[in-house]
């Protein structure tokens, strides 16, 4: 579980999602939450609390939807489940996906709160490696 953010860090994430985020999501401060837009398929509510995970999840579906990558709202995916392997075999909780033109997987990413990287990296590995 990742550590409890101090309130410069986590004032950093909301002017980060606040100078990034555009129409892709907002930070409410004051009720310490994140919204996404409705346009990103989610299979959770779009209202989230900020902690320290969801910050960096914000973060990221902000700069994919800016001026530096500029993918449709359409395209993201946040907390989506994706089945994979073989008919019949589980799916998984996916943190971000960018779908292509045909609305195909065209990228995955698996975001942790900087606290718990420095947990992985001190025990040897990416998280993959654990299991």
């Amino acid at each position: 579980m990742a550590r409890k953010l101090t309130t410069k860090e986590k004032a950093w994430y909301f002017d980060a999602i606040d100078e990034l985020g555009g129409a892709a999501v907002t930070s409410d401060r004051g009720a310490d939450t994140v919204t996404y837009h409705s346009a990103i398929s989610s299979d959770e509510s779009h209202i989230k609390a900020a902690d320290p995970e969801e910050l960096a999840h914000a973060v990221m579906i902000g700069l994919l939807h800016g001026k530096a990558y500029k993918y449709p709202l359409t395209s993201l995916c946040h907390e989506m489940h994706f089945a994979h392997g073989s008919k019949g075999s589980k799916s998984d909780e996916v943190d971000i996906i960018i779908r292509d033109e045909d609305q195909l997987p065209y990228a995955m990413v698996e975001l942790k709160a900087a606290s718990d990287f420095k947990s992985e990296k001190d025990r040897g590995g990416p998280q993959i490696l654990d299991r």
